[in-house]
């Protein structure tokens, strides 16, 4: 993305901005507008994502190329992120800096073009915004970049015609957890399919709110709760874990799952307990 926008930027000045340092001939004379005067069939080398940046900055530094060198420098890590990505598939488990970075470069280009955030996001104009916002946290970044892109994803996969067959996924979510006690399904807050709630189960005390005139308050009513630490949407894979997440995505952190059994008191009960590091 930062790549595009940034020889965007160059041809939008002039198209021969776009030169490698060492160009050939033939791409000058296209890039120059006279493209009809070679056979067809020749490439045209144009310069690389950090080139790019690189001239961007030092025309905004008034011809300083080392000024220019410094401001393509704060985007080192885009580069090096695509480039792990290509080579061996990995991003070095910095994909939301990643992200922020990448946005952040955007729109200082959009801003010279004065062109809108929007006009390149679009609908996940909201999660670039989240991302530029310096008064949000690190998990409102977060969480709005994976909403967004699990939206994008949901949009690209499924249409209305898709209907029936979401239906049937969601059918097939309610009915599939293999531990009933540590899943529970939930509407996801990116594309309002059903997903999955887990975590570790306990049981707890209610209380019953028609006894509180009375003089003598009964037992607590024991149920089985759901302490949830994840969730996951198999529809639009968005994955969130944790309890900022949670929170920060409108999830609930404990799910009540029914009335407690005697098994289950039992089952707690008979738990394993560690005493001064040995468990008995």
């Amino acid at each position: 993305m930062l790549e595009h926008l940034a020889k965007a930027y160059l041809a939008s000045l002039h198209p021969t901005l776009l030169l490698e340092r060492n160009f050939d001939f033939l791409s000058l004379v296209r890039l120059a507008g006279q493209g009809q005067r070679i056979k067809p069939g020749h490439i045209i080398k144009t310069v690389g994502m950090t080139d790019a940046l690189v001239r961007i900055g030092t025309l905004q530094a008034t011809g300083n190329e080392e000024a220019g060198r410094r401001w393509a420098r704060d985007f080192n890590l885009v580069l090096q992120a695509r480039n792990g990505v290509a080579h061996i598939g990995d991003d070095g488990g910095l994909a939301d800096q990643v992200a922020q970075t990448a946005v952040r470069g955007a729109a200082e280009i959009l801003g010279l073009m004065n062109r809108s955030l929007s006009e390149l996001f679009a609908d996940l104009t909201g999660a670039a915004e989240t991302l530029l916002n310096e008064h949000a946290t690190a998990v409102q970044q977060l969480v709005s970049l994976r909403l967004a892109q699990a939206r994008a994803r949901f949009a690209e996969r499924y249409g209305p015609a898709d209907e029936e067959r979401l239906n049937a996924l969601d059918t097939v979510t309610s009915a599939s957890s293999d531990a009933p006690n540590i899943q529970h399904p939930q509407r996801c807050p990116a594309c309002h399919r059903l997903g999955v709630l887990s975590g570790t189960w306990d049981i707890d005390g209610v209380d019953d709110p028609d006894d509180d005139d009375e003089p003598f308050a009964k037992p607590a009513r024991l149920v089985l709760v759901l302490a949830v630490d994840a969730f996951r949407c198999p529809v639009c894979v968005l994955g969130l874990g944790g309890p900022e997440e949670l929170r920060e995505a409108g999830l609930p952190q404990s799910v009540t799952l029914r009335q407690a059994t005697d098994e289950d008191i039992l089952m707690v009960l008979n738990e394993p307990k560690v005493v001064d590091g040995d468990r008995s």
